[in-house]
């Protein structure tokens, strides 16, 4: 990965670096997010599991 190839985690590492603040340039259309991926399997277990009622 280079340090300028527009990739989010590459531009944050530049951004530190140069000791900038962390911009998140985006107006919530984003089509990717970073999540581990046993938090997300966490969250849907526990979603399934959960007193919600079923959406209809």
């Amino acid at each position: 990965m280079n340090i300028d190839d527009g990739r989010v985690v590459s531009n944050f590492i530049a951004q530190e670096v140069r000791g900038e603040s962390l911009a998140v340039q985006a107006p919530g259309t984003q089509t990717r997010g970073f999540c581990y991926v046993s938090d997300m399997v966490d969250g849907l277990v526990r979603l399934m599991e959960g007193d919600s009622p079923p959406l209809s």
